[in-house]
């Protein structure tokens, strides 16, 4: 099954009406005017697989893989693309219709901190943040001297930490 985005280019429709509501519904049927006469200036559009991810549905910490099965988990979305650190730290980024979001496991798509990176943490790398509830999956997201942000896997959540709360919090795996 395929999808169809269509990205309209920003219109202004110049209305009247007595109130808020009345110029809403008056702007409404003048869009829909301009739509059945195919009036836009411009149209852009792509056809992916339906399942494939569009910026809307990608946030940093959804496990996604490629075409090619290749399994990754973002680390950020940005204006027009996504980063995504795939297993074995190989580092990709592109529109988010080149991914789509996948049933891996995070064991399976994560990517281990290497020993000679050790004891620093870099954005990609991902490990376990011990919490009260017990230890949560994360992938690190953008990194500075003073924090690190830590992406919660599938949780479209974010905790940042100081390099400190990193020593004490954040282990490579789950049984420390």
């Amino acid at each position: 099954m395929k999808s169809v985005t269509l990205s309209l280019a920003p219109t202004t429709f110049v209305v009247t009406g007595e109130t808020k509501e009345e110029m809403l519904e008056n702007a409404k049927k003048a869009f829909i005017e301009q739509v059945s006469k195919n009036l836009f200036p411009h149209i852009s559009y792509s056809i992916n697989d339906a399942d494939a991810l569009t910026l809307e549905t990608s946030f940093p910490g959804l496990i996604v893989e490629t075409e090619d099965g290749l399994k990754g988990i973002v680390t950020a979305v940005k204006r027009k693309t996504i980063d995504v650190m795939l297993a074995g730290h190989l580092d990709a980024n592109g529109v988010p219709q080149a991914f789509k979001k996948s049933n891996a496991t995070f064991e399976e798509a994560r990517s281990i901190r290497c020993e000679s990176s050790k004891p620093n943490w870099a954005e990609g790398d991902s490990g376990y943040l011990k919490t009260g509830e017990g230890f949560k999956p994360v992938v690190v997201g953008k990194t500075t001297t003073q924090k690190t942000i830590l992406h919660i896997i599938g949780a479209n959540e974010s905790v940042t930490l100081t390099p400190i709360e990193l020593m004490l919090y954040l282990k490579d795996n789950n049984a420390k």
